[in-house]
């Protein structure tokens, strides 16, 4: 029994050799978790100014590109009512062609008949 109780007694040397310190949880280098999230919050300052930014521009060249859908559709209308209005006169130009052709041709018709 010496040798455990010898064994015993140099444990409980060691023990109460221990001692604890308590430390509240805080980094060794300072407030770093603070400093990480006020960089965080700069960083995220940053990217939402530059999307800001880039919304912006975007709207802009919508807005323009708009404008100008809008214009070239009222272009493209007046295309059209000057297409329609040209194709009538052709067509009036042509009946009016093929009648008169029809005309003389009866004339020359009647002329050949009575010879």
């Amino acid at each position: 029994y010496y040798q455990q109780t010898s064994i015993s007694l140099q444990y409980a040397s060691r023990a109460k050799k221990v001692r604890n310190h308590s430390l509240i949880n805080r980094n060794a280098t300072g407030d770093t978790g603070i400093n990480a999230v006020s960089s965080e919050i700069e960083r995220l300052k940053k990217s939402l100014e530059e999307r800001t930014m880039e919304f912006d521009r975007l709207r802009m060249t919508h807005e323009q590109d708009a404008q100008e859908n809008s214009t070239l559709k009222v272009r493209l209308q007046e295309l059209k009512m000057a297409n329609e209005n040209e194709k009538a006169q052709l067509e009036k130009q042509v009946s009016h062609v093929i009648h008169s052709q029809a005309g003389h041709i009866a004339s020359q018709r009647e002329k050949i008949s009575s010879l």
